[in-house]
């Protein structure tokens, strides 16, 4: 689960991004199903915030490393016995 705002303010991008590596820094650790499908929901918000569009090359990185981590999200094992939930908090 990841918490966000809820004033209506879309967090930042460098925000976005710092989330984003911490993601993959703790799948890098212990590979789970669970920290994969965090880190697809991640690059989705980065490839859908409104100034992205503003970064072209991000914004191609992005995309393909959302394909990438979504067929990763795919055919990773899901945890069994493992109640983590994932949690990310955007200020």
């Amino acid at each position: 689960m990841h918490n966000l705002r809820n004033d209506g303010v879309d967090p930042g991008l460098d925000v976005l991004q710092a989330a984003l590596c911490y993601l993959m820094d703790r799948y890098t650790d212990r590979p789970s199903g669970h920290l994969a499908a965090a880190v697809v929901e991640q690059l989705g918000r980065l490839v859908h915030h409104p100034e992205i569009v503003l970064l072209p090359v991000q914004q191609r990185l992005y995309a393909r490393l959302l394909n990438r981590w979504r067929a990763r999200a795919f055919t990773t094992p899901r945890d069994r016995g493992l109640n983590e939930v994932v949690r990310v908090r955007v200020h």
